[in-house]
């Protein structure tokens, strides 16, 4: 695990988690964060930082295409579920391919934020400012169908 505070830009060394978040939360200005960085974390370090941090999480980890359909569904109405209970999300994988950029697509499709499938794709294409491949289409295509 590593762990750091920026302020004004700068980054400086993390002592103590809660501690840190303290001094930001009473005296940080605009853009100052605390940034924790976890690497195939370990449960132990995963229940560190939520008691530090009375941080929450959730981890559902992909399952492959056999069953795509029925891991988007859940992981949708999951999803949608914590965004309308005004909880902070953040989705992560080993790096920021296709397979997740083509998921988070597929909900604004799922959601109803954009219903047409093409204007889907544009969207999160100009988010990810790239050309998606065939597996992230084809989840922003199918997205609606599982409602």
């Amino acid at each position: 695990m590593d762990q750091a505070i920026y302020v004004g830009g700068a980054r400086r060394p993390c002592m103590d988690l809660s501690d840190e978040l303290a001094t930001l939360r009473e005296e940080g200005a605009p853009g100052d964060f605390l940034w924790v960085g976890l690497k195939d974390p370990t449960q132990a370090e995963f229940d560190e930082v939520n008691d530090e941090l009375g941080l929450h999480y959730l981890h559902r980890p992909f399952t492959g295409t056999d069953d795509l359909g029925l891991w988007l569904k859940a992981f949708y109405t999951e999803l949608n579920g914590l965004l309308d209970a005004s909880t902070k999300v953040i989705a992560h994988s080993e790096s920021v391919d296709d397979r997740i950029i083509g998921i988070m697509g597929g909900y604004i499709r799922w959601s109803g934020m954009v219903d047409d499938p093409s204007l889907a794709i544009n969207l999160t294409e100009r988010i990810a400012k790239r050309q998606l491949d065939p597996f992230a289409r084809e989840v922003i295509l199918m997205a609606h169908e599982l409602r």
